[in-house]
């Protein structure tokens, strides 16, 4: 989707945030890199 190639890691780092910032902008979302309800919820729209 080209947000980044991420290693799981359970660590919600810096790399992370900003490929949830992508995310959210891509999306029209409010950019904070936080993961809350609206972000989840597009989340759950994709199909993979």
């Amino acid at each position: 989707m080209g947000f980044g190639s991420l290693v799981v890691d359970g660590i919600f780092g810096v790399a992370t945030e900003e490929a949830v910032k992508k995310f959210q902008k891509f999306n029209d979302l409010t950019v904070d890199g936080i993961v809350g309800s609206q972000t989840w919820g597009k989340l759950e729209l994709i199909d993979v």
